[in-house]
């Protein structure tokens, strides 16, 4: 009897040790298991796309559009009507070059809009205007401005730091009221105001767009227009 009763105690003992390994060997609730992933909230993952509302990538480029409140060059002459100034001396105004466009592009009479706008840098720019004074007027070539109404209170001159060109709009003999050209090696590709100027006060404004020598070479007068409208 005791020696059965010590067998039955050993199979006790050895069947309580089986079950108290296999409860060690369980896994643990996934939920509670302190190696387990957690799952990210998409919505605040740092590893998330940003808001591309937001994404300074997708600015424009401000070197390739007028900036916002400035003249676009559309060929239309802008009057600066004012009690200060007699902007009726100029009725309208005609530009021609030497370096694009037929000869029909070239020769429209002068006009207060469809006016030719687009130039290459070092073309020769006649002016044809629709004035009864010959001589008096100035145009004053300066880099675009957003504020278009600061020409309304400038001081003209010579001496003007962002003066790229200026052109005495001077009657030589019938149609020849001379002409100029705005030098690369002073100047680069890009917006400018032609302001027309008389007895010191501005009248006038036409905004224009020079391209690079070459740039225009080749466009036929549509294509021309195409890039004025």
């Amino acid at each position: 009897m005791k020696k059965l009763l010590t067998i039955a105690l050993t199979l006790a003992l050895i069947l309580g040790l089986t079950a108290c390994g296999a409860g060690a060997n369980k896994p643990d609730d996934p939920g509670t298991n302190p190696g387990g992933q957690t799952q990210t909230d998409p919505g605040t993952d740092p590893g998330g796309q940003t808001d591309p509302g937001t994404d300074p990538g997708g600015q424009t480029d401000p070197g390739t559009d007028p900036g916002t409140g400035s003249a676009a060059p559309d060929g239309t002459l802008r009057f600066i009507d004012l009690d200060d100034r007699d902007s009726s001396v100029l009725r309208g105004v005609r530009f021609s070059g030497n370096r694009c466009g037929s000869e029909e592009f070239n020769s429209k009479a002068p006009a207060t809009e469809g006016i030719r706008c687009i130039f290459e840098l070092n073309e020769y720019v006649a002016c044809l205007p629709d004035t009864d004074v010959t001589s008096g007027i100035r145009i004053y070539v300066l880099p675009q401005r957003e504020d278009q109404k600061s020409y309304e209170t400038e001081t003209f001159s010579g001496e003007m730091p962002e003066l790229v060109a200026v052109y005495d709009v001077e009657q030589r003999e019938g149609d020849d009221w001379g002409e100029f050209y705005i030098n690369p090696d002073d100047a680069q590709p890009g917006y400018y105001d032609f302001v027309f100027v008389y007895e010191d006060k501005a009248i006038a404004t036409l905004a224009t767009h020079f391209y690079g020598e070459g740039q225009l070479d080749g466009l036929t007068d549509q294509e021309l227009l195409d890039r004025m409208a």
